[in-house]
């Protein structure tokens, strides 16, 4: 005597594991294309650390186009004080340039930066030195970045003793005047990012 034993049909949507299938097989194959053709706009070093630690370093060295836009006063002392971002920490903007040095295929980086110096005390610096102090400040770690083309747009022309101290660069400069604008920068809630 032979007993068969009803079983529950399982029933599988064939097409929806099809689906899931080919769209990883499509993002496998073309995930490439979203950081090597894109133009990654950070504005200050706080969006873009946040960025580079919530992807692979695999996906970070496909990245080959970067514009960053800051404001660099080069006094983490005044950074701490604001509530409200954009004034680069030394230390962020250290870490950023590191990153950037990480990308080995970029195309093209252009920073936009902003340099204040009305708040940065430096001890026995005269007032007409301490915009010269920000920028090598600034400038020096970027010198280790490589990109086919890299522009920086200053909002002040470096004087010659910037140029002697950073000696040869793989930058050009622009020079573009941007007023500071506080209702932009430190009032307007649509520019405040939390993090």
């Amino acid at each position: 005597m032979t007993v068969f034993c009803p079983r529950p049909v399982t029933e599988t949507d064939d097409k929806l594991l099809s689906l899931l299938l080919t769209c990883r097989l499509i993002y496998s194959e073309t995930y490439a294309v979203l950081y090597q053709r894109n133009i990654f706009h950070f504005r200050g070093t706080p969006a873009l650390l946040a960025f580079r630690s919530s992807i692979s370093m695999k996906q970070w060295q496909l990245i080959r186009h970067v514009h960053l836009s800051t404001l660099y006063t080069g006094d983490s002392r005044w950074v701490t004080q604001e509530k409200y971002w954009p004034p680069e920490d030394p230390l962020n903007w250290e870490q950023c340039s590191k990153l950037l040095h990480q990308l080995p295929n970029l195309d093209s980086l252009k920073l936009e930066m902003i340099v204040r110096w009305d708040s940065w005390e430096a001890v026995n610096t005269s007032p007409a030195r301490k915009p010269d102090r920000i920028l090598m400040a600034a400038l020096e770690p970027l010198k280790t970045i490589t990109a086919k083309v890299f522009i920086i747009e200053l909002d002040m022309e470096p004087s010659e003793s910037v140029w002697d101290y950073l000696g040869p660069v793989n930058f050009v400069t622009v020079i573009r005047e941007r007023k500071w604008n506080l209702d932009v920068y430190r009032k307007n809630p649509s520019h405040i990012i939390t993090l």
